[in-house]
């Protein structure tokens, strides 16, 4: 089966316009469609940078479609990332540098550093309350 075949049959069983499918958007039932292009055309023999000239992506993204461990991977990366990281965004860069360095010498996370001491002023708090009352 020709590549140009395997395309218009991707297109058809997804209901998509060819506009939207070789377009930039990043729609879940868009990607959904690529990927499984992508394993069309691999299937019927072709590599991955013939894969990409013909649904107009890059190899490297081809390859991404068709390994679902890197997929896997890219997906936990920027999640942990994000966990670690996502509350020290809120502090001026040089206690961010502080908290890093404090929770590398204590072999924690800056995210689980930063959610302790929140949690120890919260309790202090508190006591404070209760101690005053």
């Amino acid at each position: 089966m020709k590549h140009r075949q395997i395309v218009r049959a991707t297109l058809s069983v997804h209901q998509i316009c060819a506009e939207d499918f070789f377009g930039r958007s990043r729609e879940p039932y868009l990607v959904a469609a690529r990927m499984n292009c992508a394993v069309r055309l691999q299937s019927a023999g072709y590599a991955f940078a013939d894969i990409g000239r013909f649904m107009k992506r890059s190899p490297s993204t081809i390859l991404y479609y068709l390994n679902p461990d890197m997929r896997e991977r890219k997906q936990s990366y920027y999640a942990k990332r994000w966990q670690e990281q996502g509350a020290l965004k809120l502090l001026p860069e040089h206690i961010q540098a502080i908290v890093v360095e404090y929770a590398k010498a204590e072999n924690i996370t800056p995210r689980a550093l930063v959610s302790e001491w929140i949690a120890e002023r919260a309790q202090h708090e508190a006591d404070s309350r209760r101690a005053a009352a």
